[in-house]
């Protein structure tokens, strides 16, 4: 059942936007205070998320990478985002998952800004294309992303000259 305050932020943006994992109504009333409703000032959620100070700025020197950092950006919305990770952190939905393997990967920080960037991307969707959130999750992301790995296994192998089998003698080749 939608609180008064969802049924207020339907109206203002015609979109359900706390449908995003980690979004509730304040959050959402938050952002729209920040940026407005209107985002068409940004062409596309890569823009958006570098206003927002999500993106990585990478110095590079003769084609070598020196250090790559965001930007500091006091952005209320950027924080907003950010600790709306926080709650996805535990969470049994496909943000949560993506989140914990950024994680494992590259540390909690960065995996803190990753996701918050997909975050500010999935919320700029909704606002200016309508484009629904359906969350897919955990056990289906997981699943997904061990195909997105096999597949890739499998292509390595091949550039090898190899061939995978698996236990029981059955090749993986495609």
């Amino acid at each position: 059942m939608k609180t008064n305050l969802e049924k207020h932020l339907y109206s203002i943006l015609g979109v359900d936007a706390t449908r995003i994992d980690g979004l509730g109504g304040y959050s959402v009333l938050q952002i729209i205070s920040e940026v407005g409703t209107d985002l068409g000032a940004f062409p596309s959620e890569k823009h958006f998320a570098s206003y927002l100070g999500l993106v990585p700025r990478t110095d590079i020197s003769n084609g070598k990478v020196i250090r790559s950092r965001t930007d500091r950006i006091k952005s209320t919305a950027s924080l907003i985002f950010r600790k709306a990770v926080l709650g996805l952190a535990n969470s049994k939905t496909a943000l949560g998952a993506y989140y914990r393997r950024m994680r494992a990967r590259i540390g909690k920080l960065q995996a803190n800004v990753a996701t918050a960037r997909k975050l500010a991307c999935l919320y700029y969707r909704l606002v200016v294309y309508g484009q629904d959130y359906v969350d897919v999750g955990e056990q289906k992301y997981l699943l997904k992303q061990q195909e997105r790995q096999r597949k890739a296994l499998i292509k390595n192998a091949k550039n090898f000259g190899l061939i995978l089998v698996d236990v029981n003698g059955v090749c993986l080749a495609e």
